[in-house]
């Protein structure tokens, strides 16, 4: 795709650099003696990472991208280089596709754990074009199964080192003479036109599009690489676009995607969904689209809020918490410049948490606050074209200046509407002049900031499952006014108030001060069980059946409904007794989260419990056959007192749907997390379908008799005949 003089001057003809001509790595077939000083545990990992791709299993290779590379790192290689490719090529059989993956994870490893020399940024980038180009033009790896994961780290990393490339080559003054000469004698390399087409090829010739219009959240669909690249460059190109400040088009590019859809792929990969909507609701931000991008803002702030800033498992969680705290400084901006925009409580203590003082200072429009947010916050802008290299001075700033100047134009617009909006909110009536008078300016310039006002309240509001461009004119503060001759008349507008949010706030407020006043006195109780919550019930159906007559029907039914107390169970391959399994309960900081649905993200569960104390970590359950959550799932604690609350606080809470349970466990032990009934699921899975068939009514159940249902008593002798007519349906004479 593309070929020849596109790919840059850096390697004559096409050529890959040093790697060999017509891009072969033809230098790693000398790998069998260099691979020698490797350690073992990397021989092993390159072999087996070797093997599991090209046998296209999803499951294992995830596993060794996303915990085994980064294991190794942090153990051998935290901050120096992973062997080069041609150390490790006698390991794959100098499979030439396999180190075009390899590479990439090589490079991407220096410019995330070390510092990139001009050579790395060369040499990455023909790598990148080697696997891109093979991928586009190779039937045989186009059909490749690789994690969703990786790929969109893939499309990420390769939109970064661009993004850093614009920045590195108008820096001209910190560049020496011969890295100033290599970048003007290849203009092509990582070039802003040819970035866009490699992500342009992948949406088009993946046919995602089409696929997105068939199936939006793509649930259920198994990408091969080429459909992958497709679907994760719809958010690249929304990303560049807003590199390059195109706000509009870097919404419009999104319409395939139902950015709304919470069962959608993009949800499934955090580092995705937090990159999506920040993109997103900046571009929101800078097109006054504020109600918008709070909205965006506030998804990723509790979907993601709780995870723990130590946990680096992957690539992408020291960018996911970046990207958080970003948002956070965004957000607090937004909701400044939209001064009665209705925000969710839950997301304001979100913002409040580290931005409770310049929040203060930001609804004064104080400047310099909100410069030095936007300059913390906002994405790093780049410069598209090459530089002049006989003019040294530095330019990779430029662009930045330009977004920043034209932010703090509108906030410098905006100064005087907290203080009029304060006035309109003390009166239902009153003159022009007069409250031009109390904010000492001319009613002339009076008359524009009510306008600029009633603009700021009159936004376009993005609708549910529509594109992401596309809304609805909406006013969206608490406060509505209109101007008759020269008197202001005010018409205050009722916020809906979120029942459910605000009990539960409060809820966990006024339990974190029966905490905080129980440890002034003494250790507070411990929260009733599970057994002891059934006992309570079992006895409540007791008593209710002492005032009903034992004698008749009713009092039958009574009996056969009424609850059996239930064994509590125990794990016996783990614990030798029942009191054993009581003692590990008693000291337990984990618990059993049981009725989960199917779409129920780690990470929603992670944010939902860590209300209650801090979360060391969520073990999903897993199908023991095809490693998809079946269901259930532990939650480690940090302190034994903030899984009891979550017992008692969020059991029976309803999430995607379905109602769950929280119960204390003993604790966790490694294959817990795996369905325990013969198909590989939960046993009350698999119980409730040998009893009720595939969600059909009981065995045991009789058909319905009669024309309401009941049974006709001098009808016996017809009812069969009719019966069996129904059930045949059919008009002929059923006689034999």
């Amino acid at each position: 795709m593309y070929g020849g003089e596109d790919y840059g001057d850096y390697g004559e003809g096409g050529d890959y650099g040093d790697y060999g001509e017509g891009g072969d790595y033809g230098g790693y077939n000398d790998g069998m003696e260099s691979d020698f000083n490797l350690l073992d545990r990397v021989r092993v990992f390159v072999q087996d990472f070797h093997a599991k791709l090209n046998a296209n299993k999803v499951l294992d290779v995830r596993n060794l991208y996303s915990k085994e590379w980064t294991s190794i790192t942090n153990a051998y290689y935290k901050d120096t280089e992973w062997p080069r490719a041609d150390e490790v090529a006698g390991l794959c059989d100098n499979d030439q596709t396999f180190l075009l993956f390899y590479n990439e994870l090589y490079y991407r490893h220096i410019f995330v754990n070390c510092e990139p020399l001009i050579h790395h940024r060369f040499e990455s980038w023909n790598n990148y074009r080697a696997l891109f180009d093979k991928v586009l033009e190779g039937d045989e790896l186009r059909n490749r199964l690789v994690p969703s994961e990786w790929v969109n780290d893939m499309i990420d990393e390769f939109l970064y080192q661009f993004q850093d490339f614009c920045r590195y080559k108008h820096d001209l003054g910190n560049l020496s003479e011969d890295e100033s000469r290599l970048l003007e004698e290849n203009p092509n390399v990582w070039a802003t036109e040819t970035v866009l087409g490699y992500l342009t090829s992948f949406m088009q010739q993946s046919g995602i599009v089409s696929m997105l219009e068939t199936s939006k959240n793509l649930q259920g669909a198994r990408l091969n690489i080429l459909q992958s690249l497709g679907y994760f460059s719809i958010f690249g190109l929304c990303r560049m676009h807003c590199l390059l400040a195109d706000y509009r088009l870097a919404a419009a590019v999104l319409e395939p995607i139902d950015t709304d859809d919470k069962r959608a792929l993009f949800t499934r990969v955090p580092g995705c969904h937090v990159t999506l909507f920040y993109y997103l609701g900046f571009s929101y931000l800078m097109m006054r689209r504020y109600a918008d991008a709070m909205s965006v803002f506030s998804a990723v702030l509790l979907a993601h809020r709780g995870s723990s800033k130590d946990r680096n498992t992957s690539f992408a969680d020291g960018q996911i918490h970046g990207k958080y705290d970003r948002i956070r400084a965004l957000s607090a901006m937004c909701i400044s410049l939209s001064p009665g925009m209705r925000v969710d409580q839950q997301v304001q203590y979100v913002i409040s948490e580290k931005h409770a003082d310049n929040i203060v200072l930001l609804n004064k429009r104080d400047e310099a606050t909100f410069e030095s947010l936007f300059s913390y916050a906002c994405p790093k802008f780049i410069v598209p074209g090459n530089p002049n290299f006989a003019d040294l001075a530095n330019r990779h700033q430029e662009a930045y200046r330009l977004q920043l100047k034209l932010f703090l134009y509108e906030v410098r617009q905006q100064s005087a509407l907290p203080t009029i909006r304060s006035y309109l909110l003390l009166y239902t009536s009153i003159p022009i002049t007069k409250l031009a008078k109390f904010c000492e300016m001319p009613p002339e310039r009076f008359r524009e900031y009510l306008c600029l006002l009633k603009s700021t309240a009159n936004q376009v509001v993005h609708q549910d499952g529509t594109p992401a461009l596309e809304g609805t004119l909406q006013v969206v503060n608490d406060i509505h006014f209109f101007i008759v001759g020269d008197m202001v008349f005010m018409d205050e507008t009722k916020q809906p108030q979120r029942f459910a949010q605000y009990f539960m706030t409060y809820a966990l407020k006024f339990q974190q001060t029966i905490d905080d006043m129980a440890e002034l006195k003494t250790s507070p109780a411990a929260a009733p069980s599970a057994s002891a919550r059934l006992a309570a019930q079992h006895s409540a159906a007791q008593r209710s059946a002492r005032h009903v007559t034992r004698g008749g029907a009713m009092a039958t039914l009574l009996e056969q409904t009424r609850p059996r107390p239930l064994r509590e169970y125990f794990d016996k391959t783990v614990f030798s007794s029942l009191a054993a399994h009581r003692a590990a309960k008693a000291k337990s900081s984990t618990v059993y989260v049981g009725g989960l649905s199917e779409f129920t993200m780690e990470q929603q569960l992670h944010a939902l419990f860590s209300m209650c104390g801090t979360v060391q970590r969520v073990i999903m359950g897993l199908h023991r056959v095809d490693r998809k959550p079946c269901g259930f799932c532990f939650v480690e604690f940090e302190k034994r007192q903030a899984a009891l609350d979550a017992e008692q606080i969020i059991s029976g809470l309803e999430i995607d749907g379905k109602q769950i349970k929280v119960e204390i466990d003993p604790g966790f032990t490694e294959g817990r997390q795996f369905g325990r009934a013969r198909s590989g699921g939960q046993m009350q899975d698999e119980r409730r379908q040998h009893a009720f068939g595939f969600g059909g009514a009981p065995s045991s159940v009789a058909p319905p008799r009669g024309r309401r249902g009941g049974r006709n008593r001098n009808r016996d002798t017809r009812g069969p005949r009719r019966r069996r007519r129904r059930d045949d349906d059919s008009d002929s004479d059923d006689s034999d």
